[in-house]
């Protein structure tokens, strides 16, 4: 990334699970307070089509890098409402350095 600069983050999400991502179900993903600095939602609701098992969805989010050179690691976590009770069945964290 660029120091100062506007960028889009794209992100793809897989699907290797037996059950279908419904958007009217509460799918999301969400992002550590981290994402701030860069300019990034700290929530993203699945919105569109279904995702079925196999199926990929390419996520792209817009940012703008700080000023100053440097470093974070953002935690992000995708969400399934799952009934009662939501867990993160995708939990990973991203590196993004801008100069």
């Amino acid at each position: 990334l660029r120091a100062g600069r506007p960028f889009t983050l794209t992100l793809e999400l897989y699907n290797g699970g037996i059950c279908p991502w419904l958007p009217s179900e509460g799918h999301k993903l969400e992002f550590d307070p981290a994402a701030k600095l860069l300019g990034l939602p700290l929530t993203w609701d699945l919105s569109g089509e279904w995702v079925l098992p196999g199926d990929r969805r390419v996520v792209n989010l817009s940012g703008t890098a700080p000023e100053k050179p440097g470093t974070t690691t953002i935690g992000m976590r995708f969400w399934s409402p799952a009934g009662l009770q939501a867990f993160p069945f995708i939990d990973h964290e991203l590196l993004l350095k801008w100069e």
